[in-house]
């Protein structure tokens, strides 16, 4: 790996767990498009996204676990458990095109929805989230992007900032562990992967801390308009970066 390579590495590394540590969501949003253009290869990015999300995920977990909440979670994880088998799947034999396409119209949906409707709730019963929580486990394991699906799940149910930062990161570090462990079976854990792992290290535990700061200083309303706005931005970055990677 040159050098510019490897600046670039860290540089994507330290941004993703930034806005992670930021909002609890977002990482692998910024870093999975990034990655595919540095590296070129999904089935080394997914599952060095996923490690890399575990470092992170673990600091914030730890950091705000006065609001954890397991009836939030459990079948969130539950759909999840059923939902990454056939993500592992999805990521050996679906055009990573197709998969990123899919996914940056549901965010742009959901983003322009929310503006324009921001006070819309739900309120569904938590075990509704089994379906969102198999949706996010396939997105997960076919692109380490499981973001989108609970973040709108979330907004809709009216979790406030905190049980965002807290809850999200929570979900991300259960499944992604649930992810290594089919990523291992499938043989996907390969040394590059581990190696590009190492290489992100300090730059994703600086860019936790320095979020987690920043995050705690949010006011409530202006950390759902960030959300939103995130929302978008990450699209249209996966939308370019596709048409980057697909053309280049």
């Amino acid at each position: 790996m040159s050098i510019e390579s490897f600046v670039l590495l860290e540089v994507i590394a330290f941004v993703a767990s930034l806005v992670q540590a930021l909002v609890g969501f977002g990482s692998s949003l910024i870093a999975v498009p990034s990655l595919l253009l540095l590296l070129d290869n999904a089935k080394v990015v997914a599952p060095l996204v996923t490690l890399s999300g575990l470092v992170i995920n673990s600091r914030l977990v730890f950091s705000l676990r006065q609001y954890f909440r397991a009836q939030y979670l459990l079948p969130l994880v539950l759909g999840a458990i059923l939902g990454i088998p056939f993500g592992v799947l999805i990521l050996d034999y679906t055009p990573l095109d197709v998969l990123k396409l899919g996914l940056a119209v549901l965010i742009i949906s959901y983003s322009v929805y929310s503006y324009l409707q921001p006070d819309v709730h739900l309120h569904l019963s938590n075990w509704w989230g089994m379906a969102v929580g198999f949706v996010a486990g396939c997105l997960g394991a076919a692109l380490s992007s499981n973001g989108p699906p609970l973040v709108i799940w979330a907004s809709l149910q009216d979790w406030n900032k905190e049980e965002f930062r807290s809850n999200l990161p929570a979900y991300f570090g259960i499944t992604g562990i649930i992810s290594l462990l089919a990523y291992q079976v499938s043989g996907l854990l390969t040394f590059p992967v581990w190696q590009y792992f190492f290489y992100t290290i300090p730059a994703s535990v600086a860019g936790t801390f320095i979020g987690e700061y920043w995050g705690g200083k949010i006011q409530p309303d202006r950390f759902k308009q960030i959300i939103r706005l995130l929302l978008i931005c990450l699209a249209v970055v996966m939308l370019i970066s596709d048409r980057f990677y697909h053309y280049s």
